[in-house]
């Protein structure tokens, strides 16, 4: 399967969240899982909606730690631009209430574009 899973920053995950946990499961299961930042979608004239993911490396972990710096390694060479459309799955894990003040337009993006995705 095809998992993304959407958060408020890839910079600021911790190897301790139940988000991290369900992606580095996933990704040893042999799902392709992306991480989306919440500030990283578009919606194009066609109606399609994408995103600026960031890929989980295939290797296999067994820390979280070790799990998230790899993605973080990865993503620091850039991201992908991912039709959602094309995913099986489109998972929300970010907490709205964080960007309250710094980003109100964030609390809402992410199940806008989930919705908009499942279209």
């Amino acid at each position: 399967m095809r998992i993304g899973i959407i958060v408020n920053d890839l910079l600021t995950e911790q190897a301790d969240y139940a988000t991290t946990e369900l992606a580095m499961a996933a990704s040893n299961r042999g799902h392709e899982v992306w991480y989306i930042d919440v500030a990283a979608f578009s919606l194009r004239p066609d109606d399609h909606t994408y995103a600026h993911a960031h890929a989980v490396p295939a290797n296999r972990h067994r820390s979280t730690r070790v799990f998230l710096n790899d993605i973080r390694e990865h993503a620091a060479t850039g991201s992908t631009e991912i039709d959602l459309h094309e995913l099986d799955v489109l998972m929300p894990r970010n907490d709205p209430s964080l960007d309250a003040l710094s980003r109100p337009w964030a609390r809402y993006a992410a199940i806008n574009f989930s919705r908009l995705a499942g279209k």
